[in-house]
């Protein structure tokens, strides 16, 4: 697919596109620069990654303040909750344009209020930082204040996430 270049043939400032093929099995086109110097991840993992970064961080801070969540558990209400935080009362879901999702959401929300449970949605957020300022501003709502470093949080959520690839993998 690429020629007759090889790793050995190739600077690692090339701007010349090749294909990757990650250790999951994805394959994708990049420069050579992007994936030695930018150290630019496989493009669908790192989607992936970031389609899911909030709940890792919200996973990461809430296991810092030593509570327990419960993933999809009808535990508290009667319906599933995508997260809950039994020691805070709180449950967390994903912002949905699902209008029939919206509908669940809204119920789900009226329950959590006649139990003294408080009802977060979390959006999608373009970014990794703004995934950290979405994660930090729940936790604030419910008087937790996150002041670790913005960097490093984004870096111990990657290394959850990698756990769970490889999890995953293993099955």
């Amino acid at each position: 697919m690429n020629g007759t270049d090889t790793p050995q043939s190739v600077t690692r400032t090339s701007c010349r596109v090749y294909w990757w093929k990650s250790g999951c099995g994805h394959e994708w086109k990049a420069k050579v620069s992007d994936r030695t110097i930018a150290r630019i991840p496989c493009t669908k993992c790192e989607a992936e990654f970031r389609s899911i970064l909030t709940k890792l961080l919200i996973i990461l801070y809430a296991a810092r303040n030593c509570e327990r969540i419960l993933f999809h558990s009808d535990s508290a209400i009667g319906y599933p909750l995508e997260m809950y935080i039994p020691g805070l009362s709180v449950a967390i879901e994903k912002e949905t344009s699902s209008s029939y999702q919206q509908r669940e959401q809204s119920l789900k929300r009226f329950i959590c209020s006649r139990n003294g449970i408080s009802y977060y949605i979390y959006r999608q957020p373009e970014s990794a930082e703004e995934a950290v300022n979405e994660a930090r501003l729940l936790f604030r709502k419910m008087d937790i204040y996150i002041s670790s470093d913005l960097q490093a949080d984004i870096r111990d959520a990657r290394k959850m996430y990698e756990k769970l690839r490889q999890s995953q993998s293993q099955y």
